[in-house]
């Protein structure tokens, strides 16, 4: 669009010509059928042109105007460029955060089920006490909730991450997704891995 704006600035600042033709046919008849008798013939041509010899540097401005139109477009493409690029740098680090926040939880899950079977044991030996089991009942279940959380927002990471890259890893292959926009016939491929 800047590019476009840039071309026709350039375009418009100076001699610009026109030119217009026309053809037509009168008549005036009392009846329906005598005006379409010997009717006058009427033709024009117009040549018009249109030279700058003063116009104050207001061509000049506008193609500096779209010049600097255009320098700002293509820095915003490049700042989104590079902010894109942070949050995909962002996002892969924030997902090896998870991974590991995962694993650190399944190992407190293991642990705290272990801890409750070593509870519930000497709860039935009478060693401890019903409030002792219900504190580690309630361990457990929150390493359980804890654990559950942690795969969640891997996964929805994970899935982020390919959405932003358009790469899945595990086949290490392009995602690729139709355009339903882009009606082109013979350009039916999809890839396996997008399929719901």
């Amino acid at each position: 669009e800047a590019d476009r704006q840039l071309t026709l600035a350039k375009r418009n600042s100076g001699l610009s010509a026109t030119l217009r033709g026309s053809y037509g046919m009168s008549n005036a008849s009392s009846t329906v059928s005598g005006i379409y008798r010997q009717p006058e013939q009427q033709q024009q041509v117009r040549l018009s042109l249109s030279i700058p010899i003063l116009d104050w540097g207001r061509s000049t401005s506008r193609i500096k105007m779209a010049e600097s139109q255009r320098e700002l477009v293509l820095y915003d493409v490049a700042n989104d460029r590079r902010s894109f690029e942070r949050s995909i740098v962002v996002q892969v680090e924030q997902f090896s955060l998870l991974k590991d926040q995962m694993t650190t939880s399944r190992e407190a899950d293991k642990v705290a089920e272990n801890g409750y079977e070593i509870a519930l044991k000497k709860f039935q030996n009478g060693e401890i006490s019903i409030t002792d089991l219900n504190i580690s009942l309630q361990e457990r279940e929150a390493a359980k909730r804890d654990y559950i959380s942690s795969l969640e927002d891997y996964w929805e990471a994970y899935y982020r991450l390919r959405i932003l890259t358009l790469y899945d890893f595990e086949m290490q292959e392009k995602i690729w997704y139709p355009n339903p926009m882009l009606n082109v016939p013979g350009n039916n491929k999809v890839s396996a891995n997008t399929e719901p």
